[in-house]
């Protein structure tokens, strides 16, 4: 018995993601390590400028792009506050989960894109490539989007997959041209 009180206690590693890669990036106040290969943990990461790379150890990849505020829970799951999150999911990691202040985004086996609009929480999800499940907040509601698909989750509204073919033209206003 007095053995196994002695016996060598090695400290648990609580990391399980690696910020692999960083360009332009400025961040601001957070919790985590920010320089390039850090090991993270459970905390909160915000970029104010460029892009960071994140690779957590499910084999999950995850782009930021500025200003972004991800939160990091665990090796299957984060929480994007405001911003885009560009995810690369291989089979090693089919069920990562974004959570976002309106909706979670559960993926399976697939290139995605999370938005965020910082204050109102609207979120969009956009599938580049596999599946993605879209689940509103405040109910039980999902939707399911495909290769191609999209989805905007806004106030009280879980809007239905649509196709990138259905979008209505963006246009930008331009004022008149002074040929002068």
């Amino acid at each position: 018995l007095l053995s196994l009180l002695f016996w060598p206690r090695y400290p648990v590693d609580p990391s399980f993601a690696t910020l692999e890669q960083t360009r332009a990036a400025l961040w601001k106040s957070g919790d985590l390590q920010t320089a390039d290969g850090s090991r993270l943990g459970q905390g909160t990461l915000r970029l104010v400028e460029g892009l960071a790379t994140l690779r957590f150890d499910s084999g999950a990849e995850v782009t930021l792009e500025a200003p972004a505020t991800l939160i990091l829970k665990d090796k299957m799951n984060c929480e994007l506050r405001n911003g885009t999150a560009v995810s690369d999911i291989p089979d090693s990691a089919l069920g990562f989960r974004i959570k976002t202040p309106s909706a979670g985004v559960v993926d399976y086996g697939t290139r995605f894109a999370v938005s965020v609009y910082e204050g109102t929480g609207e979120t969009h999800t956009q599938v580049m490539e596999g599946r993605v499940q879209v689940e509103y907040a405040a109910s039980d509601r999902v939707v399911e989007l495909k290769t191609g698909q999209r989805n905007t989750v806004a106030g009280e509204t879980l809007g239905e997959a649509t196709d990138e073919t259905e979008s209505e033209p963006r246009t930008i206003p331009v004022g008149q041209l002074n040929y002068g």
